[in-house]
């Protein structure tokens, strides 16, 4: 839940569609675009997006999805391969 949405209720059409549909809901556009996905190391120019918000992200997408810890990098992986 994330401001009484129930993101494991959203709707999409593959899991790529899914993460970034939660991240809109999560975070505002603004955010989105002048933000870099945690951890966001120093030598970024841009700050990272809040820790505790993506996480929820993260969560409601390793319990959709049913990913554990370790094949949610798997999973991270072949996206940004597909993209």
């Amino acid at each position: 839940m994330f401001n009484n949405y129930n993101l494991l209720d959203l709707m999409a059409t593959d899991y790529g569609n899914h993460t970034r549909k939660t991240l809109r809901i999560v975070f505002s556009q603004d955010e989105l675009k002048r933000s870099v996905l945690p951890p966001g190391n120093p030598h970024f120019r841009r700050q990272s997006l809040d820790q505790d918000r993506f996480k929820i992200c993260m969560h409601a997408i390793r319990y959709k999805f049913k990913l554990n810890a370790v094949n949610l990098v798997y999973f991270i992986e072949h996206f940004y391969e597909e993209n």
